[in-house]
């Protein structure tokens, strides 16, 4: 199944939070305006927001509190991509320039600082402490994630756990927390929040996973250049697992490679596929089904209703998609 397909149970829903992010993403600014229509064209699936409306559902219902908490992860997100692209020196956002590009990087952190104190706007405005809490918690991994990845780029003996450690912070730590909101926002009970956080940070795990994965193979849907964690030298979890389980002579190709500073592009794609073909693969597949799995036991014990099913069904496609 598609994304939209799977989102239809909750379309209404889901149309009535585009709304009100969409008038979020306004200003009396010129520029501010024309950033945010950019960054609007090239929108991903939103899968935070949708996280937060199911895990209220299924917590209970949909409120005007689902719906802020949704405005406000997204503006967050958004946010912490402007800041991401500047650090990354990015070109490309879903097929389109960046901001930092299009314009340059001092408006694409003016307008991410900008963001950030939108979402303090949005909390506050309704006294949304316990919101505001729980993301700012999230943001502060995120910062912390960024951090251990820069100190640990070009680092040839990474551990498997300082990867996880990285991109639990990085990725995990928001959708954990979008969850979360989702369900404190549905007034049900602190067990069920903490339940719902952890799912999230499960399918974080999972979606991160994959999506370094993605980054082996060729898929012109993502906007994002083929081995491009490769050329910046970022050991993930496929190119940590191939190294350690290699024979000498293929790590010692392999850390030339990674270590070039001019990277040959045949020779990284070669990589790329050597690991594709290895038991790597198999390996980083098995990681995916295993946060999935932890993500679904925790779901299971609530009642059946349209949320469930639908979260289920995401989280099957937030293992097996292929962009």
């Amino acid at each position: 199944m598609k994304f939209k397909e799977i989102i239809l149970p909750i379309e209404p829903a889901f149309q009535k939070f585009k709304h009100e992010f969409s008038n979020a993403m306004t200003s009396e600014m010129p520029l501010l305006n024309d950033v945010f229509n950019h960054i609007q064209t090239s929108q991903g699936k939103q899968i935070r927001p949708v996280l937060i409306l199911l895990s209220a559902e299924i917590c209970g219902e949909i409120t005007p509190k689902t719906y802020r908490s949704a405005v406000l992860t997204e503006v967050l997100h958004l946010a912490t991509l402007l800041h991401d692209d500047v650090i990354d020196q990015a070109e490309i956002r879903r097929n389109q320039p960046s901001v930092n590009v299009k314009w340059n990087n001092k408006v694409a952190i003016l307008v991410g600082d900008y963001l950030f104190a939108k979402t303090l706007k949005i909390a506050t405005d309704h006294n949304d402490y316990e919101l505001l809490e729980l993301m700012n918690e999230a943001i502060k991994k995120v910062s912390e994630g960024e951090l251990t990845q820069m100190q640990n780029t070009a680092n040839i003996d990474i551990s498997e756990d300082i990867y996880n450690d990285i991109i639990s912070k990085k990725t995990a730590s928001l959708f954990a927390a979008a969850c979360a909101c989702g369900a404190f926002s549905a007034n049900t009970n602190e067990k069920n929040v903490l339940t719902f956080h952890q799912i999230g940070w499960h399918l974080g795990m999972a979606f991160q996973i994959k999506d370094d994965l993605l980054d082996l193979l060729p898929n012109t849907e993502t906007g994002k250049l083929k081995d491009n964690d490769i050329h910046e030298q970022k050991f993930t979890l496929p190119l940590i697992h191939f190294l350690r389980t290699a024979n000498k002579t293929d790590q010692e190709k392999a850390l030339d490679v990674i270590q070039s500073y001019y990277q040959d592009v045949n020779k990284v794609q070669q990589l790329s596929q050597q690991i594709l073909d290895s038991e790597s693969l198999i390996y980083t597949e098995s990681k995916i089904a295993e946060h999935i799995k932890k993500a679904t036991d925790l779901l299971n014990p609530f009642p059946d209703s349209i949320g469930k099913t639908t979260l289920q069904n995401l989280m099957n496609f937030i293992a097996n998609r292929n962009h």
